[in-house]
């Protein structure tokens, strides 16, 4: 995980530099250069799917829109590589895992409780109670915005992540709807995503791996090349040795 975040972090460096127009002071290089250098050395990054357990997002008679949840199971299957998928179900009912299913978060609209979330780790399951986030009559993209970041929080308690300070993070202490409001992010930073990985694992949830296209070729997984550094690794990862082993026929062991 610290690899992807500083990987990451390079890539940001390299946009901002490329932004200005500059050439990197510590390497002597162009942007163009530095992602040249780096795609050749790795072929760049590739997702092996995630097969096991997923996370199930219940859409519990929440009145939530459909796009809302298609688009939050996608966020979660592409930020931390979870599997997610969103299905309709009752608010009444009890949800726990299963063969299929390591955890749930249930989004409901309950008009007698003034909760937004409850999370049980242990039991892999969390609930987001959307009646708190509309009782101000807000419009549907500010409501559409609070159920995100609600349901993205939940989901990291759920899974073992806490509160932090980076000044935009969805994971900021909040102490009610004008705070939710004023977060800038409606995902987690990657901070989280360790803790988050760790309680997947013991809930059985699987999660996609993120590796070089150079590691995938060498473990035996890696999809076709779909550029020319790619390409190269590939016939590099594949090609016969210039002086493949010998093994001569020892009469004295036999067949």
């Amino acid at each position: 995980m610290k690899n992807i975040i500083a990987c990451i972090a390079a890539t940001l460096c390299i946009a901002a530099i490329a932004a200005e127009g500059k050439t990197d002071g510590k390497h002597g290089k162009t942007p163009a250069e530095m992602r040249e250098e780096v795609m050749r050395k790795t072929g760049g990054f590739v997702v092996a799917p995630a097969t096991g357990r997923g996370i199930k997002i219940v859409d519990a008679r929440s009145g939530v829109p459909d796009e809302i949840f298609n688009a939050l199971a996608k966020a979660v299957s592409t930020g931390p590589r979870f599997s997610a998928t969103v299905i309709k179900g009752e608010p009444t009912r009890e949800y726990l895992p299963d063969a299929n299913t390591g955890a749930y978060i249930v989004v409901k609209d309950d008009a007698t409780s003034k909760m937004t979330i409850l999370a049980a780790p242990e039991q892999g399951w969390a609930s987001v109670n959307v009646a708190p986030l509309k009782a101000d009559a807000p419009d549907a993209e500010k409501f559409a915005k609070r159920v995100t970041k609600e349901v993205w929080r939940a989901l990291v308690y759920m899974l073992g992540g806490g509160n932090n300070q980076m000044p935009a993070c969805v994971m900021k202490p909040c102490a009610g709807i004008k705070d939710i409001d004023n977060l800038k992010m409606e995902q987690p930073c990657p901070e989280p995503f360790r803790e988050m990985s760790q309680s997947a694992a013991k809930l059985g949830i699987a999660q996609a791996k993120l590796t070089s296209y150079r590691r995938a070729c060498a473990e035996g997984w890696a999809p076709p090349p779909a550029n020319e550094y790619q390409k190269a690794i590939w016939d590099k990862v594949h090609a016969v040795p210039a002086t493949p082993m010998k093994i001569e026929f020892d009469p004295k062991k036999g067949r």
